[in-house]
C-alpha cells in the first residue's frame, strides 16, 4: 500500500525502496523531495490499537521499540548525506501504520512523525520546501550510488541495549536529534511567516 501510495507522488519527489535496509537500518523507504529527506518504516497492524507517546508506543498494549528503530534509520542516512552536504538539515524518520483499527498520539514524539499510511501522500506534498530542486537532484544522486552506502561503518552495537527504555540515547544521537528538532521549528516558523506575508496584499486592497 504504502510502495503504491509513494509511486504518486509528483515528479519532483524521489522514491527509494529497501535501499536503507544496506545501512542494516529499519526502513522500507526512503524518500526525497522539497519538503525534506525522509526515511519511512511500514508498519502492518491492521485492526490493532496503536497508542503513541513521547518516547514509547505500544501495540494492543505491547510495547515495541519502532520509535527508536526509526531514529536510528534516519540518523544513518543523515550521517551519509552530511558527509558530503553538511549544511542539509537532518533526516525526518516516519512510521507509516497501515490500516490500524485506531491511532492514538497521546503525545508526539520529539524527532518521528507517526502517521495511517493513509494520509503519508498528502502529509509529504504539503509540507513547506526546504530543498531546491538542484538539491533534491544531488541528494538522490548520492543515496543511488551503492559506494555511498558502502562508506557506512558497520555499527556493532545496534542491538546491543534492546532492553532499555525507548529514550534512552547516546550523547551522538541526542545531538543529531537536538539539530533536527531545530530544523522542525524553524520549518514551522517559516511556513507561519510565509502566511503572513501572503496575507499582507490581502489586506492592502480592501483599503481602496
Amino acid at each position: 500500500m504504502v510502495r503504491s501510495l509513494l509511486a504518486t507522488l509528483p515528479p519532483e519527489w524521489t522514491v527509494f525502496h529497501s535501499v536503507v535496509s544496506a545501512a542494516k537500518s529499519n526502513a522500507d523507504h526512503l524518500v526525497i523531495g522539497p519538503g525534506g529527506i525522509f526515511t519511512i518504516s511500514t508498519k502492518h497492524h491492521g485492526g490493532t490499537q496503536v497508542r503513541v507517546g513521547k518516547h514509547d508506543m505500544s501495540v494492543d498494549g505491547e510495547k515495541v521499540h519502532y520509535l527508536r528503530a526509526a531514529e536510528f534509520a534516519a540518523e544513518r542516512v543523515t550521517e551519509l548525506v552530511q558527509a558530503r552536504m553538511p549544511l542539509l538539515a537532518p533526516v525526518q524518520p516516519v512510521i507509516a501504520f497501515v490500516n490500524p483499527e485506531q491511532l492514538v498520539i497521546m503525545e508526539k514524539p520529539e524527532q518521528v512523525k507517526v502517521i495511517d499510511a493513509g494520509d503519508l501522500r498528502r502529509w509529504l506534498v504539503n509540507l513547506h520546501p526546504v530543498l531546491t530542486a538542484g538539491e533534491v537532484q544531488e541528494v538522490a544522486d548520492l543515496l543511488d550510488s551503492p559506494g555511498s552506502w558502502r562508506a557506512l561503518p558497520e555499527n556493532e552495537n545496534e542491538n546491543e541495549n534492546e532492553n532499555e527504555p525507548e529514550h534512552a540515547a547516546a550523547p551522538g544521537r541526542m545531538r543529531v536529534a537536538g539539530i533536527r528538532r531545530l530544523h522542525w521549528i524553524l520549518r514551522a516558523a517559516l511556513a507561519v511567516l510565509g502566511a503572513g506575508i501572503a496575507v499582507l496584499p490581502l489586506l492592502g486592497g480592501t483599503g481602496g
